[in-house]
């Protein structure tokens, strides 16, 4: 089982961004045997601008017997944007699509 660490980024996005990927990393933690996957050391944590405002990028990566690859990133534009990207790849061997969701949160909404 793997420790699933809060992160100080979710904390400063929108509530329903903040809402999910905590559900999300909850119920892949509670309903599945999670492992990491190693990604890129710098990756993990990313900060750097774009267009001149700064960008915070999150990256969690997992793995199951069912996924070889559980990946839920967090993003933050400035103050104007909140990212949430989550892809689950399953493994070959099991008849599952591959799933992913793109949530985009700014002042007028969800997206």
């Amino acid at each position: 089982m793997v420790n699933i660490l809060q992160s100080s980024l979710r904390e400063s996005q929108h509530t329903l961004i903040h809402q999910l990927a905590d559900c999300i990393e909850a119920h892949w933690q509670h309903y599945l045997p999670l492992s990491p996957y190693s990604i890129p050391e710098d990756l993990g944590y990313v900060e750097g601008s774009l267009e001149g405002e700064k960008i915070l990028i999150e990256n969690r990566c997992y793995q199951t017997p069912q996924f070889r690859k559980l990946h839920l990133e967090l993003a933050q534009v400035g103050h104007r944007l909140d990212i949430l990207h989550c892809v689950m790849f399953p493994r070959s061997n099991y008849d599952l699509p591959i799933f992913g969701a793109d949530l985009v949160g700014g002042k007028g909404g969800i997206s």
